[in-house]
């Protein structure tokens, strides 16, 4: 696809992964429209990871406002819609349900009614996740499961799919939707995941502090492997499907930290506080589909990864944030 003076629309621009794609398409050449529940609020995280945050026209909002959300869509007027804003954390999930599926679903809902009512060409790249596989199926997961989340986060996950997929039967929008396993790489502050912690806790010297049984496994994907399937997914994918993104195996919390500990030389110490539940004992992703109808090949593993992530957060600590 020629991104050159396209119109693209990205929710939850001002967020971690949000970042990354917005300087991606930047780069690309598109007129980039970055629609948040915060303006960007932290211009060392954008200017860190090399987002001049005056080349994307801001558009603060929150998706839960119908109203607002549609006029940014008829301001914006789309050529491609990527939806990435949501509550993104599982424990809060846990915390407050309402908010969180309040904001994941019916957000996506108020985004795809305005996308039909003002945009119905456009194409829209909805951010689901692994997490709406739920934990009746067994991993890998492949597209070809029904999404079967349990737990408030997971459910509002499932329910993004298959509220897109609905658009997609009913109003036969051009949605297709991405399953990526967890994120990461630098500018990611939300300190309760397992790298960022990790990543803190060395730098000040302190406990690592794991809440789980440290054997929860999980598909780790790094931030620019994630970046181009979105882009693969605008271009090629094929609207109502599915396609999951990751690096078809999985690490445990405890396997990550000590890959974080080989790449940095250091020796750790951490303690486990065995306080979650409700939480899926193994999960990671058959990427095949992806890889085989869309030409994506990821470029980096969970080692090769860490390298820049971990240098973006010696940066951001050594100036004191």
């Amino acid at each position: 696809m020629d991104w050159k003076d396209k119109n693209i629309l990205v929710t939850g621009a001002a967020g971690f992964i949000g970042t990354w794609l917005c300087k991606r398409l930047v780069k690309l050449g598109a007129n980039v429209f970055g629609f948040d529940l915060e303006s960007f609020h932290h211009p060392f995280l954008m200017q860190s990871i090399g987002l001049d945050t005056r080349t994307v026209s801001w558009m603060q909002g929150d998706l839960r406002d119908y109203d607002e959300v549609e006029r940014v869509v008829a301001e914006s007027e789309p050529e491609v819609v990527i939806h990435l804003g949501a509550q993104p954390l599982v424990t809060v999930g846990r915390r407050l349900p309402r908010y969180t599926i309040d904001t994941n679903v019916m957000g996506t809902t108020n985004l795809l009614e305005a996308v039909r009512i003002r945009m119905p060409t456009a194409k829209i790249v909805i951010a689901s996740s692994d997490k709406a596989y739920g934990d009746k199926n067994p991993a890998p997961y492949k597209e070809t499961m029904q999404v079967s989340g349990e737990y408030p986060y997971e459910v509002s996950k499932s329910c993004v799919d298959l509220i897109a997929q609905t658009y997609y039967h009913t109003y036969d929008l051009n949605v297709v939707i991405s399953r990526c396993g967890n994120v990461f790489g630098g500018g990611d502050i939300n300190w309760s995941r397992i790298i960022p912690h990790t990543l803190k806790s060395l730098y000040n010297n302190s406990l690592i502090n794991i809440r789980s049984s440290g054997q929860l496994k999980r598909d780790y994907i790094y931030i620019e492997d994630v970046i181009e399937g979105y882009l693969l997914l605008a271009e090629l994918g094929k609207k109502g499907e599915a396609y999951n993104f990751g690096y078809n195996c999985c690490y445990s919390v405890i396997e990550v930290m000590e890959t974080v500990f080989k790449v940095m030389g250091k020796v750790a110490f951490y303690h486990i506080a065995h306080k979650t539940d409700q939480e899926i004992s193994e999960q990671w992703l058959d990427a095949s589909k992806a890889m085989n109808t869309l030409g994506w090949k990821p470029q980096h593993s969970l080692q090769t990864g860490l390298l820049p992530t971990i240098q973006w957060y010696e940066k951001y600590f050594s100036k004191g944030e």
